[in-house]
Order: C-alpha cells, then structure tokens, then sequence
C-alpha cells in the first residue's frame, strides 16, 4: 500500500553534466603557463609580433587561435599567435565584416593568415563572400542555418 506515513517517494538524484572532460580540465590548467612560456619565447626570439596589425606586442595580452580551440587546437602551437587585444577581440572577433576589411592591416593579415592556415583562410574569404551579398546557397550550406 503507498499511503500512510510511512510511504516516502524516491527523489531522483540529478547529476550535472560536467562542463569540461577530465583531460579538457588538465590541459586547461596547463594552457595559461604553457601560453606565458609561448609569449616570452617570442619576446626572446624577437618575433612578438601582432599577427593582425603587425605591430610589436610589448607586453602578454593573449593568444589567438587561428582554428579554434576545439579539440586538440587547444595546444596545437604550431596554430596559435600572438594579438593585441583590442586587435583579437574588438577589431576581428566583435566586428562586422565591413569594420574588419577597412582596418589599415587587412590584406597583410589575410596574407599571413594564408601562409599559417589553408583552412583558416578559406573560412575568412567564405565570410567576405557571406557579407558581401546575400547569396542564400552560402547560407543553406551552413548547418547552423535552419537552427
């Protein structure tokens, strides 16, 4: 019988999906030295360099990945450069495309981003494309389109 006092109904207990995988958390926790070692072997080297403007970065302001962080690209050095901040984020994350091509370093940024990555660049020029005009087969090809 359920009723009574004596019935006490089971809670389900809910377990949170965690936000990170135990090796994500350990590269993560490595990762700020690891890009603190990168900058000051850059300094030493001499080639602390913004990779959008081009001007010297003086002091560690961050990094930019140029395929992203998914995955393995987290420690895939060979794809990671140095940025200003307000070059990373303000003048190429947050603006609109029309903001990013006037930027006086537009084209040798696009240089060097064809000579780092094949891949990185084509996803810059499918962009330029995508605002450029409204061409709906661009956007139909994109999976996030009809989400």
């Amino acid at each position: 019988m359920r009723g009574g006092d004596k019935y006490k109904p089971k809670t389900k207990k809910q377990t949170q999906i965690p936000r990170r995988t135990k090796k994500r958390a350990k590269d993560e926790k490595y990762y700020a030295v690891l890009a603190r070692e990168f900058f000051d072997n850059a300094v030493k080297n001499k080639t602390n360099r913004c990779f959008f403007c081009g001007d010297w970065v003086k002091t560690f302001q961050g990094l930019h990945h140029i395929e992203g962080r998914d995955n393995d690209h987290l420690l895939d050095w060979d794809k990671i450069v140095i940025a200003h901040n307000k070059c990373h984020t303000d003048d190429y994350h947050y603006a609109k495309y029309e903001d990013l091509s006037a930027q006086p370093w537009y084209d040798d940024f696009m240089s060097r981003l064809k000579e780092k990555s094949e891949k990185a660049y084509q996803e810059e020029l499918r962009k330029r494309d995508k605002s450029l005009k409204l061409n709906l087969e661009l956007f139909k090809e994109d999976k996030d389109f009809y989400n």
